[in-house]
């Protein structure tokens, strides 16, 4: 469904990328660059090893940083951001947002997917989550446009997209 979404994308950059699984995935699937960002590099070796057994090497790249601070350093300019389980990771996510908005290009895409407040993944893994309608306000707050909410899973995922 992501892949489908930002078919056409030549570079991405994915926030919170942990192993690469889901940036090699979107090489491979996609023919694009892709670029991983994450507060820690524990899961890079793993990723690493994938990368060079599926022949991507060229295309992914894990760096290890703190989205908060991403134009500091990522110069490079972006026709998609992915976001998988992160949001409610983050200690200041109106932060990392805006800093996402800048590495866009002008037309460029955001897609969001977290689990929402009172879903099961709350009992789970006994982390609190948003309200969707906080994560809406989120992503308005941070100057996206076009912001477009579903349910998956009955309303046990929430999947944002919006635009720059």
């Amino acid at each position: 469904m992501v892949a489908k979404r930002i078919e056409g994308a030549e570079r991405v950059i994915e926030i919170g990328c942990g192993d690469c699984r889901l940036a090699n995935f979107l090489a491979k699937k996609n023919c694009c660059t892709v670029v991983g960002i994450d507060i820690t590099d524990a899961g890079f070796s793993t990723g690493k090893r994938e990368s060079r057994r599926l022949h991507l090497s060229h295309l992914v790249n894990c760096i290890k940083g703190n989205a908060e601070y991403l134009s500091k350093f990522i110069t490079d300019k972006f026709d998609a951001c992915i976001s998988f389980y992160v949001l409610h990771e983050l200690k200041n996510p109106s932060a990392v947002l805006k800093e996402v908005r800048k590495v866009l290009k002008k037309e460029g895409k955001i897609i969001v997917i977290d689990f929402p407040k009172d879903s099961i993944a709350e009992d789970i893994w006994y982390e609190d989550f948003y309200r969707p309608r906080n994560m809406v306000s989120l992503l308005r707050k941070s100057r996206f446009k076009n912001i477009n909410l579903e349910f998956l899973g009955g309303k046990e995922l929430v999947y944002l997209t919006a635009e720059k």
